[in-house]
């Protein structure tokens, strides 16, 4: 496949926005998430939101829909919560690989209810897929291909128009009768600052999206998220947004405080949480947005991502943003040892990465830890040597744990090609692979870790929200009112509780561990990998998880109990606590 590359580009100032000759009614929607579906609170597809307001700007009537948190899109579902409750014209569904499969099922849903109407899909995965999406899926019209705010909108236009006008679309793939036309591709990107800022009026919602945690305080905080930047100026081989986007380009802090000022006065907020592919590229921006966000309100925090070599290198800014309000950073640190590291072109080393940890620890900055456990082609040296990186930079109680993670072969990406070329086989086209393994006990490793994974540590997980959930009605009741005689017991219970959930947290590292040891210590053991979790667990989660359950059911049937309310949490989910 041949895609854009940066030099291709051209930023542009687009035209002015003129009204559309003709006005259509038009619904976006998120499909349901497989890995986020009963979860409690997300972020909103940001991306829906900047495609309607550009529509809206022109004179359409857009509707917002997300999904991602439901695992019942039924057809009374649907009907229940809008999605038929129009004569939409159009429904524009937004997909990556991971809700690609749920993203046609909803479409099938929508053409049975709307047999007459278009159905456009959007996203990194049918952006590579254009042309196989269109021929494997009758379903879908077309494919806006990269940035969707001018292309669908010139689509919407372009309906009126027939077949001529749509032919002439930079970025749409599309549908005329039996034929599957693939346009040229757009070569101009829009200057940042001209797009409106993205719409959050979602007619059907989750009602809950994410918190940011203080990994400090254990303080909740309001959070709003935001998109500052596109595209990342860094080729990971596993990264599908160095595929489609690989210009960096930026909105001006001018631009980014007009949209923080307008949230602001509809709802006070705590913590912005920026979703840019890579927020810290150009520091002397960071550190203006920091400065102006301070002078509007010292009390707000804000989280981002960056890579390893540029915290590094502008480690006097780092310091200064995290005295203002900078309170986390996700970083693609990535990996604990040169060989994955060199295979996923990231350009740093494992001293780096160390050096990273240290320079965010001094400015008081949490770190958001990116990491992937397992790569096809790794030695078991290689794995000991990320289970010895998690645990001498102190992440073996991180949680969710990064210690199950593999890399993800999505399609278009580079280390996706190389894997296939290596190890052959018929390439699925709109799925990820299950990962094959070039040493067979990391392969033994990775499956057994995997049964544990899917099938065992719902439970851990679940116990940990209960801590949780426990110490932060005590923290809420140490702050609430004095605790006159209770104090000391409170304290003494929750300092009891803290030690039994970081031994909980401990646990998803400590499984692998155990079973890395296991496998290298018996390499011609044949059991099921079923059978060798099942053990591991017994051995290892089991005797921490009763005793954990124990103190915390022994504090619940206390006395002090009794003064605090526990109240159960919504999970939180952040990419960048």
């Amino acid at each position: 496949m041949n895609f854009p590359q940066a030099k291709h580009f051209k930023i542009v100032a687009h035209e002015p926005i003129k009204a559309a000759a003709n006005l259509l009614n038009v619904a976006l929607v998120n499909p349901p998430d497989p890995q986020s579906a009963g979860n409690e609170r997300l972020m909103p597809p940001l991306g829906l939101g900047y495609i309607a307001s550009y529509a809206r700007a022109i004179g359409h009537d857009v509707d917002l829909f997300d999904y991602a948190l439901d695992l019942d899109v039924s057809e009374e579902y649907l009907q229940k919560t809008g999605l038929f409750g129009k004569e939409y014209a159009v429904y524009g569904i937004s997909t990556y690989t991971d809700t690609f499969a749920q993203g046609i099922k909803l479409a099938e849903k929508i053409r049975k209810n709307r047999p007459r109407c278009k159905i456009v899909m959007g996203g990194y995965h049918v952006s590579i897929l254009h042309e196989e999406t269109l021929r494997d899926f009758p379903v879908i019209d077309a494919v806006v291909r990269g940035e969707g705010e001018v292309t669908f909108s010139k689509y919407l236009e372009a309906l009126s128009a027939g077949d001529e006008a749509m032919a002439l679309l930079p970025g749409l793939t599309w549908r005329s009768g039996e034929r599957v036309i693939s346009n040229a591709s757009a070569k101009t990107l829009v200057e940042q600052d001209l797009i409106p800022v993205p719409a959050r009026d979602f007619k059907y919602s989750p009602g809950s999206y994410v918190e940011y945690l203080s990994r400090e305080s254990g303080v909740t905080r309001r959070t709003i998220s935001m998109v500052s930047s596109r595209g990342c100026p860094k080729r990971c081989t596993f990264c599908s947004i160095t595929v489609l986007d690989p210009l960096w380009r930026a909105r001006s802090v001018e631009s980014m405080m007009f949209e923080i000022r307008k949230l602001y006065e509809q709802a006070p907020f705590d913590h912005i949480l920026f979703e840019d592919a890579n927020f810290f590229v150009r520091p002397t921006r960071t550190l203006e947005f920091s400065r102006k966000l301070f002078e509007f309100n010292p009390r707000i925090t804000w989280s981002g991502t960056s890579t390893p070599d540029h915290i590094v290198k502008h480690k006097d800014v780092i310091k200064e943003i995290g005295a203002l309000n900078c309170a986390a950073l996700e970083v693609g640190i990535e990996s604990g040892n040169e060989g994955s590291l060199k295979r996923f072109g990231k350009g740093n080393t494992v001293e780096t990465n160390k050096a990273v940890i240290a320079v965010l620890e001094g400015s008081g900055i949490a770190l958001g830890l990116d990491f992937i456990m397992f790569d096809p082609m790794m030695t078991t040296r290689e794995l000991d040597a990320n289970l010895d990186f998690i645990a001498g930079c102190g992440f073996q109680d991180s949680w969710p744990a990064p210690v199950f993670q593999e890399v993800l072969l999505y399609p278009g990406t580079q280390i996706r090609s190389e894997y296939f070329q290596e190890f052959g086989g018929v390439e699925p086209v709109h799925e990820i692979p299950e990962t094959n393994f070039m040493d067979s006990t990391v392969a033994r490793i990775f499956r057994i870790c995997r049964f544990y994974h899917d099938r065992g540590r719902h439970e851990v997980d679940a116990l940990l929200r209960e801590l949780y959930q426990t110490l932060n009605a005590i923290r809420q009741r140490e702050t609430a009112a004095p605790l006159g005689d209770l104090r000391d017991e409170l304290a003494s219970s929750y300092a009891e509780l803290a030690m039994q959930t970081i031994l909980v947290r401990q646990l998803s590292y400590r499984f692998v561990r155990v079973a890395c040891n296991y496998c290298k210590e018996n390499p011609e053991v044949d059991q099921e990998y079923l059978q060798i979790a099942t053990a591991i667990r017994k051995m290892v989660v089991d005797p921490v998880v009763h005793q954990a359950r124990r103190v915390l059911s022994a504090f619940l049937d206390s006395p002090g109990a009794a003064s605090v309310t526990v109240v159960p949490d919504k999970f939180v989910r952040s990419r960048a606590i």
